[in-house]
């Protein structure tokens, strides 16, 4: 089971934040996701992303065609 690491995540975010206040950043990298969520699915021409956003729970996005 994925366990968000909310340290990398926050981060993450506080760089995006110096950068573009209330900015959100989608992260489509297996590893990247992987790092961030614990979540690991290479879904190879499918996409799969997760959705980075101040004061909000990450969201993982997978494509229908995968049953995970």
């Amino acid at each position: 089971m994925a366990h968000v690491d909310d340290q990398r995540v926050a981060r993450v975010l506080d760089a995006l934040e110096a950068q573009r206040p209330g900015a959100q950043l989608l992260v489509n990298d297996p590893w990247s996701i992987y790092y961030l969520t614990g979540f690991y699915a290479d879904m190879f021409e499918r996409f799969c992303g997760v959705l980075l956003a101040r004061d909000s729970e990450p969201v993982i996005l997978v494509n229908a065609l995968h049953q995970l």
